[in-house]
Parts: C-alpha cells; sequence; structure tokens
C-alpha cells in the first residue's frame, strides 16, 4: 500500500507544470532533469535556452557544427552536474553562447575568440584597451600616444573624434583617424563609439561600446597596410539584451 501510494504521489509531482521547461517533466528520467523540473528558475533557464538555440538553428549556416556542439555541452558540461547551483552555472555560461551572430569572419577562430568574449560583457579583453590622452584639436578630443601600429619603431598618430563629451556612446558617428609614419597615409573609419586595443601582438578597433550593449560589433585589423575589417557580429536579441543574464 506504501509503495502504491508513493508511487502517486511521485506521479502527481512529475505531473506539475514544469515552469516553462522545454521538455515534458512527467518523462523526466535523470537526476538533471529532475532537478530541472522542480526548480522554477532552472526550468525558466531550460525554455530560455531551448528558444535561443531553436533560433541559431534557423539562422546559423552549418547546422550540423550547431548541433554537435550542443550535444557536447550537453554530455559533457550539463549532465556532469550533481546540483542545482551547477546546472544553473551551466545553462547561464550556454545561453550566452547564442547571443551574438557572426555575420562576417575573415578569421574564423579569431572571430569566435572575440564573440566569445562578447558574449560575457568583454570583461577580459578591457585589459588590453590602450589607454587614450584628451586633447583640444579641432577634429579630435581624444588621441593614443605613443603607439606604433606599422612596426617602424615610430610612433604614429591616432585621432579620436567623439561627440558630446567624450562618451564612448555619442548621440552622433565618431570618427578614428590613423596616420601612418612608415607609408604617410591616413585612414579614417567612422562608427557609434569604438576603442582600441592591443591583443595578442596585434591591434584592433572594435566599434561600439566597451561598456553597453549594442545591435552590431566590428572587429578591425590595424596594421602597416591600413585597415582591415576582420568581423562583424549582430546581435540576435531584442535591442539591448546581448550580454544579459
Amino acid at each position: 500500500m506504501f509503495k502504491q501510494l508513493f508511487a502517486i504521489s511521485t506521479l502527481l509531482v512529475l505531473q506539475v507544470p514544469a515552469h516553462g521547461a522545454s521538455f515534458d517533466c512527467a518523462k523526466a528520467s535523470t537526476n538533471v532533469e529532475t532537478l530541472i523540473c522542480g526548480d522554477r528558475g532552472l526550468s525558466e533557464l531550460d525554455s530560455k535556452l531551448s528558444a535561443r538555440y531553436a533560433l541559431a538553428l534557423k539562422e546559423d549556416g552549418d547546422q550540423r557544427i550547431l548541433r554537435k556542439q550542443q550535444r557536447t555541452w550537453l554530455h559533457e558540461n550539463r549532465n556532469r552536474c550533481l546540483d542545482s547551483a551547477c546546472l544553473r552555472a551551466s545553462y547561464l555560461q550556454r545561453i550566452g553562447q547564442f547571443d551574438w551572430l557572426t555575420t562576417k569572419a575573415e578569421d574564423v577562430s579569431l572571430c569566435e575568440e572575440f564573440r566569445a568574449h562578447y558574449n560575457h560583457r568583454m570583461l577580459e579583453l578591457h585589459k588590453y584597451a590602450l589607454e587614450e590622452k584628451e586633447i583640444d584639436q579641432g577634429d579630435a578630443n581624444w588621441t593614443i600616444p605613443d603607439t606604433d601600429i606599422d612596426g617602424d619603431k615610430v610612433n604614429d598618430q591616432i585621432l579620436l573624434f567623439r561627440s558630446g563629451s567624450g562618451s564612448r556612446i555619442p548621440s552622433d558617428n565618431s570618427t578614428f583617424t590613423m596616420a601612418l609614419s612608415a607609408t604617410g597615409k591616413t585612414y579614417t573609419i567612422e562608427a557609434q563609439g569604438f576603442w582600441v586595443i592591443h591583443y595578442k601582438s596585434t591591434y584592433y578597433l572594435l566599434t561600439g561600446d566597451a561598456h553597453e550593449e549594442g545591435e552590431e560589433r566590428e572587429v578591425i585589423r590595424l596594421d602597416r597596410t591600413g585597415t582591415r575589417k576582420l568581423c562583424t557580429f549582430e546581435c540576435r536579441l531584442p535591442s539591448g539584451q546581448c550580454g544579459t543574464r
């Protein structure tokens, strides 16, 4: 009699709505699935990830790679969790990987590195940002001193013009100007906010704000040949939501 009551009560528990889980909790058969079904927050994260994964399958070019990555995450990350805290961390990390869509990648591996940084609010990239100095030069209000882009051991001129009070998110497009000492050539780029980093021995101009979310980001390489756009990323979520948890 006790076993029958226990079986009935267990079935009732499993049939309770899963607070938005992407699978049928009545069929939960593993410890991980049971933990998800018993936690409203985890169920909502599971549903959120399912929606982002479905959107990625619809938008990304090679679904085979995406499906393989998802299976790997399930088997080697999520399903190894033994408690709710581990599952929450696993879901948050995986959800973030779907925030930004790569629409242009001249260097696939490098662009994937940058996309990973963007998905985590670029916390690690901040330490590579070059120091800027405020100036008053009419066509520029910031400069980056002591920077040798072209490798001729002579500092190149980097001028930045930001409208307003030098805000990284100006009301109008800002202007980046680079004059190379080796060739005497000048290159100009307009963007709605930007910053320059020195990452793995190479200089890059990153468009978009370093601290706020935007709808599109670009990675532009700076070297002795000038400027070259390597990556373009678009936020696949509603405006302002990329990188949020």
